[in-house]
Order: structure tokens, then sequence, then C-alpha cells
């Protein structure tokens, strides 16, 4: 059976955001190579904006990986100016993470969690990838794109690793992507201000919730390199703390691949 999606549209998004979205421009696209991409080439710098496709071709995951989109996923990126410095801006990437699970939780799908630094996971199987880019920075401001891909409805698994969709999550979701997609935006607006002001440690307690390595044994690969030791949490910069041999050592978003012992 063929399941017809409900479009995106810009007016819905805009009144399920609500009126922290006011000033947000929102694109909403029929197809696009990747939805980082346009923003960082069309979007207003030092403003906050969104860009949502039903179809992205040449989608960015992280360190140099492909996101598919062929009509089953929600891809969506939202360009995010920040008062804070590009190393304290690191730590961002997993406030997003945070807010795209809690804007999943209002959708009804629970038991999601992440894996260091943003992928959501239900039960191990990937359900959500996060990507952010640097659009322009200087020493007191950093212009992020914070895409993300989230695997609405099953396709197919031509992936090298196990994969789960929103509705094998929860077959009774009511909402439709623009929901999702107003829930997030209004999720990374308000996150965006409390960042700012207040830093990562105001969300030390929520990424300690969601974390699904904290305290457990990891093989860390980076580049030809192995190093095997325990998670223990992140730093107030978003960095993995691992302890290994040789004490704590300090590993940072994109440079590493992380995999479960």
């Amino acid at each position: 059976m063929t399941i017809i999606e409900t479009p995106l549209q810009e007016s819905d998004i805009r009144r399920l955001a609500g009126p922290i979205a006011y000033d947000c421009a929102i694109h909403v696209l029929q197809e696009t190579a990747s939805t980082n991409s346009w923003l960082l080439e069309h979007g207003e710098p030092l403003k906050t904006s969104m860009c949502i496709a039903e179809r992205q071709v040449a989608g960015k995951g992280r360190r140099g990986r492909q996101w598919q989109s062929e009509g089953g996923s929600f891809t969506c990126s939202i360009r995010v100016p920040l008062q804070v410095s590009l190393s304290q801006a690191g730590a961002f990437s997993l406030v997003v993470a945070i807010s795209l699970r809690d804007a999943l939780g209002s959708l009804g799908v629970s038991g999601v969690g992440v894996k260091w630094p943003n992928d959501l996971l239900h039960d191990w199987r990937k359900l959500s990838g996060v990507l952010l880019e640097v659009a322009t920075n200087n020493d007191h401001s950093v212009d992020l794109v914070c895409g993300a891909g989230v695997n609405w409805r099953a396709t197919h698994q031509a992936v090298d690793q196990p994969l789960v969709d929103v509705h094998a999550i929860n077959p009774d979701v009511q909402h439709d992507r623009n929901f999702l997609a107003g829930s997030w935006l209004a999720n990374i607006l308000e996150a965006k201000t409390r960042f700012e002001q207040q830093g990562f440690e105001s969300f030390a307690a929520e990424w300690q919730a969601c974390d699904l390595l904290d305290d457990s044994p990891v093989t860390v690969l980076r580049g030809e390199e192995r190093i095997e030791g325990i998670a223990r949490g992140v730093d107030v910069n978003g960095a993995l703390k691992l302890q290994t041999d040789r004490g704590i050592q300090l590993l940072h978003a994109g440079e590493v691949s992380l995999r479960r012992r």
C-alpha cells in the first residue's frame, strides 16, 4: 500500500513552532542536493533560518558520508547564529541532538538515546543523524548550520548499520513531518538562548539522561589508530572523556569513529 505523506508546508511549520519563530525564515523545497548546503549558500548571516526538503539527493553525513533521502526521510537544516566562541560552540552539537530527541518524544517516539556526539538510536538501531557545519565565525560568535536526517518511514536498508524509522518505533504516530519540524525549530530556538546565557553546563543532566555510552567500554577508531577505554561522559565543550590506561583523553566530534565493544 502506498502511503501519501502530508506535504511540507511553511505555514504549518511556523504555526506549530509558535511565537518563538516569528522572525525565522522557513524555506520548503521540493528537491535539493543538501539542506545544509542550501543554507550555507542562501541562508542570511546572523539570522535563524530553516530549510526542509521533500527530497534530498546528495545529503551530507559526518566524516564525508552521504545521507540519502528517497521519500522515507525527514531532511531538515536550521541555521543558528550563536553568541559564543567557536571552541564553546562544539558542545552545541550535543544540544542539537537533545533538542531533536525531545521533538521526537513529542511525536510519541520514546526510548531514543544519543550515541556521542549526535547519532540518535533506538535499541541500537539508527533513527537519525545530525551534522553541524560552520558558516561564519569570529572571536565572539559563530554561525552554525545544524542538519538532521530522520528515518520517517522504512524504504530500504542500503547502509552498513541497522536502521529503524519513526513508524516502526510507534505505528500509532498521529503527527506529520510539519509537526516534527515545528517542534524541533522551537526547541532549537529555546536551546540557543539557554546555551548563550548558561553554556553547556545547563544541559549536562539532560545529556547524561540520554547518553548511551556513559560508563561503557568502547573502541575509538582515529585514522589507523585504535583506542580502547571507558566512556566517562563529556566535558564542558562536548568532548568525549575516554578513560584509558594513560588516563583521561578528550576526543572531539568529527575526529573519531566510535564503536561500542
